[in-house]
C-alpha cells in the first residue's frame, strides 16, 4: 500500500512557508523549516520578530470507519496523526534586566505574537483543498485535502506555548489529523 507520506510532509511546509494556502502572503517568510532527522539545527532559530523554526512529524497511522476490514478494492482510507513544533528564540535583549520569567506582560506578548501566526497555520491547514496537492502539483492523498483536530471534531489545535528560559525558547505544537487515500498495489 502506498501512503505518500513525502508528499504530505511537503504539502504541510508548503504551507507553513507561505508557498501556498488562503493565507500564504501572510505567512511567508515567518518560519523556517529547520530540522536534520527530527533534531533542530543547533544554532540557526532566529530571534522572535524574524523566523519560526519548525518541523513536521507523521505520527500514528491508523483505521478509519470509512474502510472496514472487510473491504477490498484499489484503496482504504486511514486517519494519521500529524504535528507541527514550532520553536521560536527569545532575542538575548530580552532575557535581561527583567527576565521574562519575572515579567508577565513580556511573556504574554511573546507568546500572543506566535500564537497569532500559528492560528493563520491552522486555519490555512484546515481550509477544504489546501493540501491536496503539493505546491509543485504532486498528490497527497488528503481526503478534501484538509487537517482536522487530532480528534477530527474541529480546526488543528495550538498548544499553550512551553518557556525554556535557560535556552531562551517558546515551544507550541499544532497537533491535527488527516484523513488518506492509501492506494493499494
Amino acid at each position: 500500500m502506498t501512503l505518500r507520506s513525502g508528499n504530505i510532509r511537503r504539502a504541510v511546509r508548503d504551507v507553513v512557508d507561505g508557498a501556498m494556502g488562503p493565507y500564504a502572503s501572510r505567512l511567508a517568510d515567518l518560519f523556517e523549516y529547520q530540522t536534520v532527522d527530527g533534531v533542530f539545527k543547533p544554532g540557526t532559530t532566529k530571534p522572535l520578530g524574524e523566523k519560526h523554526a519548525y518541523d513536521v512529524e507523521l505520527g500514528e497511522l491508523g483505521p478509519h470507519e470509512g474502510s472496514p476490514m472487510a473491504a477490498r478494492g484499489s484503496f482504504r482510507i486511514a486517519t494519521l496523526l500529524l504535528r507541527v513544533k514550532v520553536e521560536t528564540k527569545i532575542p538575548p535583549k530580552l532575557l535581561t534586566s527583567p527576565p521574562p520569567q519575572n515579567n508577565r506582560e513580556l511573556r504574554d506578548t511573546l507568546a500572543q505574537g506566535t500564537t497569532d501566526r500559528l492560528d493563520l497555520v491552522a486555519q490555512s491547514l484546515a481550509t477544504p483543498g489546501t493540501l491536496t496537492y503539493t505546491a509543485a502539483a504532486e498528490p497527497t492523498g488528503i481526503i478534501s485535502g484538509l487537517l482536522r483536530s487530532p480528534d477530527g471534531s474541529g480546526f488543528p489545535e495550538v498548544s499553550a506555548g512551553v518557556w525554556d528560559f535557560e535556552a531562551g525558547l517558546l515551544t507550541h505544537e499544532i497537533r491535527c489529523r488527516a484523513l488518506v487515500q492509501i492506494d493499494r498495489p
